[in-house]
């Protein structure tokens, strides 16, 4: 076991054998990597959605980045997850810390108290609603972990749309050093990270199946559309390449296709079909996400 092994290098190495593994091995792969190190499969996805979101630092915020390396992955996990509620209030929190370490049981709290303050399903203040967030949350796109939005099921989609902001992650750079990092964003269109406007389908988009689309001013750059629960997970499984081959039909229309699931367990069935490699999840800008109400 190496439960004080650098946790960098653990995710690092969990993502090689993740991103190269065949569909529907992922656990199996989680499991062994946790049986040589200690940690539980959890611990290793937050690891690897921790170095995600350090590498996005590191290609947006370097110098935030390089100091808030010396933080161990549980405060980093607190921040990650206040930062796709609150990106301003998530900074503001991590430079406190680094400037005045705080107990991490705090800093735990102060998030969940930030993120009860930008719930999508907070009651409204007459009670005859829900009240929209006061920002947006942010989703970072990366073949691992699955992407996944804050919203329960019974969200319309256009709300969930409004309510985040999509950004391409940052991904190693071929030399695997641990501070050579490049943005995808810029190599995958203008519409990473911009505030779009979201709009639901009107007749044409419709036909296509399409639920909303996001536009930058008048280009159609983000197309959506939302996949049912279905009464069983076979029949999802037969489903499955049929709606992911639709959203590569799409993206003749538009820069990127997302594809919303209604939870986690779909999202499990879409990552063991196997249609190669040009199908993978985020191939061409086709991304399948699923719903997380927590």
């Amino acid at each position: 076991m190496d439960l004080n092994g650098p946790w960098e290098t653990i995710a690092r190495r969990t993502i090689a054998q993740l991103e190269r593994a065949g569909h529907g091995q992922h656990r199996v792969i989680l499991d062994g990597i946790a049986r040589e190190t200690g940690y539980v499969p959890s611990s290793l996805r937050s690891m690897v959605t921790v170095l995600r979101f350090l590498e996005f630092l590191e290609a947006h915020k370097p110098d935030l980045a390089e100091r808030a390396r010396s933080l161990s992955y549980i405060v980093l996990a607190i921040i990650e997850r206040w930062w796709k509620h609150d990106a301003e209030g998530a900074e503001t929190a991590l430079m406190s810390f680094l400037h005045s370490p705080e107990p991490v049981r705090m800093l735990a709290e102060r998030e969940k108290a930030a993120r009860r303050m930008t719930s999508p399903t907070r009651p409204s203040s007459n009670g005859t609603g829900l009240a929209k967030p006061t920002q947006e949350a942010t989703v970072f796109l990366s073949r691992t972990p699955t992407p996944r939005v804050r919203a329960a099921e019974q969200v319309p989609l256009l709300s969930v749309l409004h309510d985040h902001r999509f950004v391409h992650g940052a991904q190693v750079s071929p030399g695997g050093g641990q501070s050579q990092v490049r943005s995808r964003g810029a190599a995958h269109g203008a519409w990473s990270g911009q505030r779009l406007e979201w709009q639901g389908a009107d007749e044409l988009w419709r036909r296509r199946k399409v639920g909303a689309v996001g536009y930058l001013g008048t280009h159609p750059a983000v197309a959506a559309f939302e996949v049912r629960p279905s009464s069983s997970l076979d029949l999802l499984r037969d489903r499955a390449p049929e709606l992911i081959l639709r959203g590569h039909g799409l993206r003749s229309a538009v820069d990127c296709v997302l594809i919303i699931l209604p939870n986690a367990k779909n999202a499990e069935v879409f990552e063991r079909i196997d249609l190669g490699a040009p199908f993978v999840n985020g191939s061409r800008d086709v991304w399948w996400l699923y719903r997380d109400p927590a």
